[in-house]
């Protein structure tokens, strides 16, 4: 069973220029709208409009007026329902005139605190994911650089600066039965002196030596081979020879 709808309210205490006042209001159907007018005021035109009240409960007013003004709080809520206070004459404070109260710098200062918040939480959380980000990445490169091959096993593979085998030292001059290792893991080699002298045979340059001549060998035909046994030499006369001596003799 719900509880039956009443009609709204609004209770204004008595005002002194100057001072804070405390307005209750209740009932009806939130939001409330609440003006303050000129009291006997048909048309009801609002002098001062507070802030739009989401719920009941009190309100704290800085009264504004000058003392001696009578004045009216009317309040409208969400369906339109109306209630009116009692009218109040402003009495004399301390204070000898009042600034009007500026609601709307209020609001916005309260806006403005409201976006700050914002923008500065989203600020917050993306230093944190880069913060992260940056963790995460040296990280990973601190597991790819701990599985990475060590530099005996790069020396192994042909890398630019490999191991030195035990066996590999370079070779020196010495004496006959100096043990001397070749290089890329040749082994070991023992030289003697017959097998460096073989050596140093190769290494030798070829010598060559000028053939002798006769000086009158190069200016001298050769003679003609001798004739062949059973080898005709002369040419043959041919039937053409015949008719030329023929025509000679005649």
């Amino acid at each position: 069973m719900t509880a039956p709808l009443y009609q709204p309210f609004i209770v204004a205490p008595p005002f002194t220029a100057c001072e804070q006042s405390y307005l209750v209001f209740g009932q009806g159907t939130a939001p409330y709208t609440i003006n303050v007018i000129a009291t006997g005021d048909v048309n009801g035109t609002s002098l001062e409009q507070l802030p739009l009240q989401h719920e009941p409960g009190v309100f704290r007013w800085t009264v504004d007026f000058l003392p001696g003004a009578n004045i009216t709080f009317s309040l409208h809520d969400a369906k339109g329902q109306q209630a009116y206070s009692q009218f109040r004459v402003v009495q004399t404070g301390s204070g000898a005139t009042c600034p009007k109260n500026d609601y709307t710098t209020k609001h916005s200062s309260i806006a403005g605190a409201i976006a700050g918040g914002v923008i500065g939480g989203l600020v917050a959380v993306l230093l944190i994911l880069i913060l992260l980000f940056c963790l995460r990445r040296r990280r990973r490169q601190e597991v790819n650089a701990a599985s990475l091959p060590t530099s005996n096993t790069l020396g192994r593979r042909g890398s630019k600066t490999p191991s030195l085998d035990p066996d590999d030292r370079p070779l020196t001059d010495g004496p006959a039965d100096l043990m001397r290792a070749g290089t890329y893991n040749l082994g070991s080699v023992r030289f003697t002196e017959q097998s460096l002298e073989q050596l140093r045979e190769m290494d030798r340059p070829p010598t060559y030596e000028r053939a002798r001549t006769d000086r009158h060998a190069l200016t001298d035909p050769p003679p003609p081979p001798p004739a062949l046994e059973g080898v005709v030499t002369e040419r043959r006369r041919s039937s053409l020879d015949d008719e030329i001596a023929e025509v000679v003799e005649r």
